[in-house]
């Protein structure tokens, strides 16, 4: 889905703009506008929405922690969370468990072990930097050769422009567009119902639920894996 589209399930579904109701450039561009202050408005409230991004991280000979942030070995955005990851070496892919940091500490338990394709990461999600563990050890004979690929859970940011491509997680998408219905119901000259109101209550109340089953448990710190040998 584009912003557009987000935006036009709301004309639709929620205010319920008429077929032939028209809607101009101006008025998409003040419905991005506001979308953008309400996904803006939910992160300052710890009420992040969640986007499905996919990244690569090069693996390097000998070395199974890597940072992720800006400026890091992973020079991309730190994640929520990783969802899946496939370790790729020479065109062939193998999947990777993804483990709690305690789960992580049993398995790398043996810190000699080394492979072309890592088999279980954990990761700290901590900030500004996130930090993935791997195991085994890559055993890289190629720089560039091998990498991690992720699925991953990013925090919604701004959206720059209509055709901004977004994948949400199921119920993130109807869940925005309910809760920025009064935002731009008078824009279209529609009135802001009750209905409309409850709609976006129910809609931010859900945030919490929906991104406890991203997580799975409620977010805490977690243990460093054991130190490398």
């Amino acid at each position: 889905m584009t912003a557009q589209g987000l935006i036009d399930l709301t004309l639709g579904d929620v205010i319920n703009l008429a077929p032939g109701e028209s809607v101009n450039a101006d008025d998409y561009a003040y419905c991005l506008s506001r979308l953008n202050l309400l996904i803006a408005s939910l992160n300052a409230q710890v009420l992040p929405i969640h986007q499905i991004t996919k990244r690569v991280g090069l693996l390097t000979d000998g070395s199974y922690g890597y940072l992720m942030g800006p400026g890091m070995t992973w020079n991309f955005a730190r994640p929520m969370k990783i969802k899946t990851a496939v370790s790729s070496y020479a065109l062939h892919n193998e999947p990777v468990r993804i483990v709690t940091a305690e789960e992580f500490a049993a398995i790398a338990a043996d810190r000699s072990a080394t492979s072309y394709w890592v088999k279980a990461l954990t990761y700290n999600n901590g900030y500004p930097t996130g930090l993935v563990y791997v195991w085994p050890t890559p055993n890289v004979l190629t720089p560039g050769l091998s990498s991690l690929e992720m699925d991953v859970y990013d925090e919604l940011a701004t959206l720059a422009t209509l055709a901004t491509a977004i994948v949400l997680p199921p119920g993130y998408e109807r869940m925005l567009a309910n809760m920025l219905g009064p935002e731009v119901a008078s824009t279209f000259g529609k009135p802001i119902t009750e209905a409309m109101m409850a709609l976006a209550t129910d809609a931010k109340s859900s945030v919490f639920g929906l991104n406890q089953a991203i997580h799975g448990h409620p977010a805490g710190p977690q243990a460093a894996p054991p130190a490398q040998q």
